[in-house]
């Protein structure tokens, strides 16, 4: 986590330093205090220089009054899942308070972290941490999953914490029974359930009741096409291909192609708007697994390789398993899974 520490005094610039030397944070104070190496200042209006750190870092740390911090982050402001963590410390190294994103932003967690560090009594307030609740989002954020339905997360929480029957609809059978310990793990919903969780790359058919969906994002997309091919025509057919196998595009975690095909621009567009990584392969590499695929003589001619969207996507999952392929209007596509232990 990339994490700033802002002092203003003496003795809470002291206690700031000691936090950085110990996990090479960042540190900023008031300029009068900025003499020493290392610290940057913090120049102009308060909260304009609040916002400038409150954007550029995952975590701020106040060593300060809670009022200061308050002050400095509330028009800064905006949503828990954009938000960063907020930490305060008091000078006298007594408390570790979380006070912004203490699940999604990883507040609480830093506060555990940083009163082991000073030997302070960490301070956490959220009611599932309380009532000792493992919430959605906190699963989500613990294995990385992607949260969709955010707007019902308050009614399912609230129904977790009143103990009231919430249910997890795991895709994944070995996930499944890794999480039957911590959740209530069912393989249809029943009756009497109050909330669903879904936990599934799937296309998800909205139940009556409160629900979520957790998005393991274990799909992946190999990609081969003619050049200049148009975004918008690229689109439609990932699109097409996924509905078609039940699969949702926000479940994708990167998708796959050929070195030669970088800077094709749909594609570095297609990337950009699904928010998911693009991972290019050699003809050298794509080489070595071709033959588990059909080949196609005039692409081997033209690339050097027989296939390129299936050995992409292959290796891109980690030898996960095909679940979907297209071929048309110079474009193919494969779907891959990856099969995770």
């Amino acid at each position: 986590m990339k994490v700033a520490v802002l002092a203003f005094t003496r003795k809470g610039l002291g206690v700031a330093l000691f936090l950085a030397q110990k996990r090479e944070w960042a540190v900023y104070a008031p300029e009068r205090l900025a003499e020493r190496e290392g610290v940057h200042p913090l120049t102009g209006e308060f909260r304009d220089s609040i916002g400038r750190i409150f954007r550029s870092y995952e975590g701020l740390v106040f060593v300060s009054a809670t009022g200061i911090a308050v002050r400095g982050i509330a028009p800064h402001i905006q949503s828990k899942w954009s938000d960063p963590a907020v930490v305060v410390v008091d000078e006298g190294r007594r408390f570790v308070v979380s006070l912004l994103s203490g699940h999604w932003g990883g507040g609480n967690r830093l506060v555990e972290e940083i009163a082991a560090l000073l030997g302070a009594t960490p301070v956490i307030t959220t009611a599932s941490d309380l009532s000792r609740v493992k919430t959605p989002e906190i699963l989500a954020q613990e294995l990385g999953f992607l949260v969709e339905e955010r707007q019902n997360l308050p009614q399912v929480s609230a129904l977790l914490l009143e103990g009231k029957n919430v249910v997890y609809l795991v895709e994944d059978e070995e996930l499944g029974k890794r999480l039957r310990d911590e959740v209530k793990v069912v393989s249809e919903i029943p009756p009497e359930a109050r909330g669903v969780v879904f936990v599934t790359d799937a296309l998800v058919q909205k139940p009556s009741i409160p629900f979520l969906v957790l998005r393991p994002r274990r799909l992946v997309l190999g990609i081969g096409m003619r050049k200049g091919v148009p975004f918008d025509t690229l689109f439609a057919l990932v699109d097409d291909l996924l509905r078609k196998q039940g699969m949702a595009l926000s479940g994708l975690e990167k998708i796959a192609s050929v070195e030669e095909k970088r800077y094709e621009p749909a594609l570095q567009e297609l990337a950009v708007g699904l928010s998911v990584p693009l991972v290019f392969f050699s003809v050298e590499e794509l080489r070595q697994v071709e033959g588990l695929f059909p080949i196609s003589l005039k692409v081997r001619e033209r690339l050097g390789v027989g296939s390129v969207a299936r050995p992409s996507a292959f290796l891109a999952s980690g030898r996960g398993r095909e679940l979907g392929y297209f071929r048309g209007e110079g474009v193919t596509l494969a779907l891959f899974q990856k099969e995770r232990g």
